[in-house]
């Protein structure tokens, strides 16, 4: 008696996988850890980007607090510093 052909699962049991099957599964897995790193960065963004917002918010509480509270002082530094920035940007005149 003959033997049976061999179908194509017969060969890739005998043979283990195909090199297209290994591709595959390799690109499968790369792919799986490169999405797991991914929502590892984006989570890591968005905690730092929800920080920064908080801290601005509060550094400019902080300053508005800060004007309300001492109101005289703050003015005057704002008008030194807006005289010093006057004498920087505003050319001179040469009589």
């Amino acid at each position: 008696m003959l033997p049976s052909p061999k179908t194509e699962e017969d060969v890739r049991a005998a043979d283990g996988p195909t090199i297209a099957e290994m591709i595959r599964h390799e690109v499968d897995h790369v792919t799986h850890a490169l999405s797991r790193r991914i929502h590892a960065a984006e989570d890591y963004l968005q905690d730092h980007a929800l920080n920064a917002q908080y801290n601005a918010k509060m550094a400019g509480r902080r300053a508005v607090s800060a004007v309300r509270a001492n109101p005289l002082p703050t003015g005057l530094l704002a008008l030194g510093v807006g005289l010093i920035l006057a004498a920087i940007v505003v050319p001179k005149r040469h009589a």
